[in-house]
């Protein structure tokens, strides 16, 4: 049986924020593939590396390290 996914936008920020804000224990419960919204999905796999590399996340880390991919 396959997996069924509702897309709630809210939902999916309230995730990164969650993220941003501190909470980066639960990167390993997610995977890109969870989030549908393309901008989203680059939120988070910006504040992953970010978390893998050990360094902190924030919004301006995050936001910056967006821009330099765009």
């Amino acid at each position: 049986m396959s997996r069924i996914y509702l897309y709630n936008e809210n939902a999916e920020k309230s995730v990164i924020a969650t993220f941003i804000h501190g909470d980066a224990e639960d990167f390993e419960s997610f995977s890109p593939e969870d989030f549908f919204f393309d901008d989203l999905r680059e939120i988070f796999n910006a504040a992953r590396l970010l978390h893998t590399d050990g360094r902190h996340i924030d919004a301006v880390s995050v936001s910056n390290l967006v821009s330099t991919k765009a």
